[in-house]
């Protein structure tokens, strides 16, 4: 009998090498594929630090602009952006007065009256909710969303939609900013002002400023900011930065 392995040994030794050469070769390619997603992920984090940068860059070149009294008034609601030129790329910031909404905290609570009856709600409802506002201020600490006013019983769906683009908890002012408000709190704060003498309009205040801006490089790069600032009169704070998120 030969010591020569038969045929049938020497099929299964060469189906044993070609499946420890396959799983071998599946190894090698899933190591490269990983290796791959490894780079292009750091490729991207690299990219949305970059634009996270680039993006506060931005928001504090257009911060000096707010207190030219001129060109503040030409912001707001009128203009809604200035574009920013940051090492030869430029972003575009979104620029609103915050004033030109009424503060939850600090509004005067005619203009809410008024922006009810505006909206079409009969006396005594838009009473009840000028009514639960003025309690939590009394009974609680300040407001500190839009929302909560939007959750108040009494509040119907198309009102809270309507709310919510003109209300604010940042502005903490007694005047709503006519300049830079829609058309329809302007008209309510001019009503508001008729009935009850007082001066609720601050025209072109511009004290509180909301900027934001966001900027993309490539698929999954995408960076929002997000920015809330209050100018003063203080020649050593000069502002003061309520808010700042960024979605880096």
């Amino acid at each position: 009998m030969s010591g020569r392995p038969g045929n049938a040994e020497r099929g299964t030794a060469m189906l044993l090498a070609l499946v420890i050469l396959a799983v071998a070769s599946g190894l090698l390619v899933g190591l490269t594929g990983l290796g791959r997603t490894a780079v292009g992920s750091a490729s991207v984090a690299v990219e949305r630090s970059r634009n996270a940068v680039l993006l506060e860059s931005a928001v504090q070149a257009v911060i000096p602009e707010l207190f030219d009294a001129d060109l503040a008034e030409s912001l707001g609601e009128r203009i809604s952006a200035r574009e920013v030129n940051i090492g030869g790329e430029t972003v575009e910031v979104r620029v609103a007065d915050i004033c030109g909404r009424w503060d939850l905290n600090h509004g005067d609570l005619d203009v809410l009256s008024e922006m009810l009856a505006g909206l079409g709600l009969e006396k005594v409802r838009a009473s009840a909710v000028v009514e639960l506002v003025r309690a939590a201020r009394s009974a609680r600490e300040p407001f500190v969303d839009v929302s909560q006013l939007l959750v108040l019983p009494g509040l119907g769906r198309a009102e809270r939609e309507h709310l919510k683009s003109r209300v604010t908890v940042q502005c903490r002012a007694g005047f709503v900013d006519s300049v830079h408000s829609k058309p329809d709190l302007a008209a309510a704060v001019e009503r508001a002002e008729r009935r009850s003498g007082k001066v609720l309009d601050g025209r072109g205040g511009g004290r509180t400023w909301q900027l934001s801006a966001e900027h993309e490089t490539g698929p999954g790069t995408l960076v929002a900011l997000d920015a809330v600032i209050a100018l003063s009169h203080d020649v050593r704070r000069p502002f003061r930065i309520l808010e700042w998120r960024s979605s880096e």
